[in-house]
């Protein structure tokens, strides 16, 4: 009996039984390494949507902001802002984030609605992101030294307005005085 048990194959279940548990341990520590390494970028996500709805009384001004305070907000920050290339600006601040460093906020009239633009200089991120929450959707990208946010109604071109800001916000002084 006992040389007759040595002999016997293996049964399909107990020959995988092994390599499932490798297969599984494999993708358990795959998801728990991706969502580590996309956390941060979450993290901004949720970042720009909580500054969204904190200041959503001035996402709704029809305040028309003085050519010179956008200067000089956008100075601060080494760059010049061509306004006329994305319209009538309602608001304009150095905010702080959720993380006590500060950026941008900008409101201009979009296409839809409101659009709300945050450039994060304290944030780095390799690509593009989508974020969106009730009626809002908008996306994040590397931006200069950092990250810019542009968030508007449902419905708002997104890649329009995002070529608008890139094309409104000039660096170059930026560079000069590094």
């Amino acid at each position: 009996d006992r040389i007759l048990a040595a002999n016997r194959q293996p049964s399909f279940l107990a020959r995988w039984k092994k390599k499932l548990a490798a297969l599984t341990s494999l993708i358990v520590t795959m998801v728990l390494g991706l969502t580590l390494l996309l956390r941060p970028q979450l993290a901004l996500s949720d970042m720009v949507i909580e500054h969204l709805y904190h200041d959503m009384a001035v996402m709704y001004s029809r305040d028309v902001i003085p050519e010179e305070h956008v200067d000089e907000i956008v100075q601060h920050f080494g760059a010049d802002l061509e306004s006329s290339l994305v319209g009538i600006i309602r608001f304009i601040e150095d905010c702080r984030f959720a993380d006590h460093r500060k950026g941008i906020h900008l409101v201009y009239d979009g296409q839809s609605g409101p659009v709300t633009v945050f450039y994060i200089p304290h944030r780095q991120i390799d690509r593009m992101q989508a974020i969106g929450k009730d009626e809002f959707q908008g996306i994040i990208f590397p931006h200069h030294e950092g990250s810019m946010a542009i968030v508007g109604l449902i419905g708002e071109d997104l890649k329009s307005q995002k070529s608008k800001v890139e094309a409104a916000f000039d660096w170059t002084r930026a560079s000069g005085q590094s």
